[in-house]
């Protein structure tokens, strides 16, 4: 099933909640302010926090990554949110793979920023680590929000995070590249997806970048063309059920049979193999917009998708699910925890109550 480049840009309009989303990529961390600093004010409950409180909140985010978008996320989101307050928020800005190392960092320093925007399946880990506060039952109240973009967010049956974006993951392919090899129909199948990755690989360019929007963004998706999934509803884990394994025994084999080169991988912030054209197809999402713009890669002359493939017809392809979604969540470390907490619905309530 080839999707329309129209409909899939209304698609993933609709299934992404952040104004303009970065491109992927390992950068540097970052930092931005939004006002000036306040003295804090804490207050004892998120609700008052919400409406009484005062202070400067710093947000550790893995979400934007280049500084148009943080500008934008700024402007178009923050702003609007933290007018008439008397908050002001303080951002740094780091990648999903420097994540781990900046929160064990900061926890050590006992400075962990007052508010965590990571991505899906960070919940469990960052618990583990003590990093998180747990929020208030009532704190969805009057969001209206579809449980079902509650799952990750829990851990048993203690609420850590609230959703902020979800990001449309699908294979983005050259449809030039295609037609110089005479295919003309997107693989039904995970096997169908290996001969043509085979098929593509050229001199010039590999067949399928497994390794272009973060090894396990890939794995995550392939848990679900196996028929499974990442957790829970309530926070526990669902993968260990043999198709975590499936997914990235099928990673393996293509690394096995040369579709897939480690050696390969962009390094110091580069872009990803498909911008630079040295790959004939690759997993995107959403955040990628803006590179292929850059590249002058977005038309469909040069740009065409399809859903992951299932592992044997008549599954169904998995494509826009939130495999890769971002949440939001408050630190426990933070002094300021009940108005770090209140900051967390900005999200869910202007974003994803579509």
């Amino acid at each position: 099933m080839r999707l329309q480049r129209r409909g899939l840009l209304a698609w993933a309009g609709a299934a992404a909640a952040a104004a303009t989303l970065s491109a992927c990529g390992g950068k540097s961390s970052s930092s931005s302010t939004l006002s000036s600093a306040c003295t804090p004010s804490p207050t004892p409950t998120w609700q008052d926090a919400k409406s009484h409180g005062s202070g400067r909140l710093n947000m550790l985010s893995a979400l934007y990554q280049d500084q148009a978008s943080q500008d934008s996320y700024a402007n178009n989101m923050l702003t609007g949110f933290f007018a008439g307050t008397g908050y002001s928020l303080a951002a740094t800005y780091t990648s999903l793979d420097k994540l781990p190392d900046k929160v064990i960092t900061s926890l050590a320093a006992g400075k962990l920023a007052d508010v965590l925007m990571p991505g899906q399946g960070w919940v469990p880990v960052l618990e583990r680590q003590n990093a998180l506060a747990e929020m208030p039952a009532d704190i969805t109240d009057g969001l209206n929000l579809d449980q079902r973009l509650m799952t990750g967010c829990y851990w048993g049956d203690k609420l850590f995070a609230l959703p902020y974006a979800l990001d449309l993951t699908v294979i983005g392919y050259r449809t030039d590249v295609l037609a110089d090899a005479g295919i003309s129909a997107p693989p039904r199948t995970l096997d169908e997806l290996r001969e043509m990755a085979k098929q593509l690989n050229a001199p010039d360019h590999g067949g399928f970048d497994v390794f272009g929007a973060g090894v396990v963004h890939l794995w995550a998706m392939l848990v679900g063309s196996y028929g499974g999934s990442l957790f829970t509803p309530k926070g526990g884990l669902a993968f260990n059920d043999g198709t975590g394994v499936k997914a990235l025994d099928y990673i393996i084999g293509l690394v096995k049979d040369g579709t897939a080169d480690p050696a390969k991988i962009p390094t110091g912030g580069a872009q990803p193999l498909f911008i630079q054209q040295k790959t004939a197809m690759s997993p995107m999402s959403s955040t990628l917009w803006p590179a292929l713009r850059r590249s002058h890669l977005d038309d469909e002359g040069h740009l065409g998708f399809f859903p992951c493939p299932p592992i044997r017809r008549p599954r169904t392809p998995w494509c826009c699910r939130p495999a890769r979604s971002w949440r939001s969540a408050a630190s426990r470390s933070s002094r300021k925890w009940p108005s770090s907490s209140a900051s967390t619905p900005c999200s869910p309530s202007r974003c994803c109550r579509r």
